[in-house]
């Protein structure tokens, strides 16, 4: 028999309280049965995902703007998809550059490159969608 597939809808306005929201929302509704390894690793990649959609996708943190996250549980996996409704970004060009060493930010994809087992964004380059496959559970 197959397990039931769990989801997760919020859609909130761009502010870094509202992100802090959809983080501690997800941790209750989809760490707490899990390994304390894969609730780090997916935890920081909602973290990093919201947040960046918040600060980056609108509008430097414009709380005009919306974020949405949606996580789908299913068969030892977690698909988590989050996106704002500002204007993207190119991401192709900002994976060829890489991060700076000297700067606090810009890891967002190194994150996802190294803790997702895979990751996508949309053409528009506003929305990611990040899969996380349980191993040992």
């Amino acid at each position: 028999m197959k397990a039931p597939r769990q989801e997760l809808r919020l859609h909130l306005p761009a502010t870094l309280a509202a992100a802090s929201a959809i983080v501690a929302e997800f941790k209750q509704r989809h760490l707490q049965s899990h390994q304390p390894a894969h609730a780090f690793c997916i935890e920081l990649l909602v973290r990093e995902a919201v947040t960046n959609a918040v600060i980056h996708g609108c509008c430097a943190g414009s709380s005009e703007g919306t974020v949405l996250c949606v996580a789908r549980r299913r068969q030892g996996r977690l698909l988590i998809w989050v996106e704002d409704s500002g204007p993207g970004f190119d991401w192709r060009t900002r994976k060829r550059r890489g991060s700076d060493p000297g700067t606090p930010g810009g890891r967002g994809l190194e994150i996802y490159e190294k803790f997702a087992t895979r990751h996508r964004f949309n053409a528009k380059g506003n929305g990611v969608a990040l899969l996380y496959r349980f191993e040992g559970e």
